[in-house]
């Protein structure tokens, strides 16, 4: 596991009509605002970011947020994530970004690898 181009890890918030509440997990090498944008366009329902972090693992964070909270998939990429996920997400990215950190620093594989980029 090498680090991949550092992007931003996102958590937005799409609120249905009818009141039900989705969230997306992904990551983009913008602003995450601008995701919003794209997101909105032919989405009549109001979208909107409640976390960022920024990642050196993106692609590898985003797939572990995916993987631990699949068991709450709506629809590829949007959840029914519960209150606590939600509020603690920023703490639960930079525990898994730990991880990751500790998993390349303590490997010399990985260490040689990374070196050769």
């Amino acid at each position: 596991m090498i680090k991949n181009n550092p992007k931003w890890v996102y958590l937005m918030r799409c609120i249905e009509t009818d009141g039900t509440v989705s969230y997306k997990i992904g990551y983009t090498k913008n602003d995450p605002k601008k995701r919003i944008k794209q997101l909105q366009t032919g989405n009549k329902n109001e979208i909107d970011l409640i976390h960022k972090f920024w990642s050196e693992y993106s692609t590898r964070l985003e797939a572990t947020l995916h993987n631990n909270y699949a068991h709450y998939s709506e629809n590829g990429e949007w959840f029914d994530l519960p209150k606590d996920i939600v509020e603690n997400f920023l703490s639960i990215c930079e525990k898994y970004e730990n991880n990751f950190n500790l998993l390349v620093n303590s490997n010399t594989y990985l260490q040689d690898l990374k070196n050769r980029h």
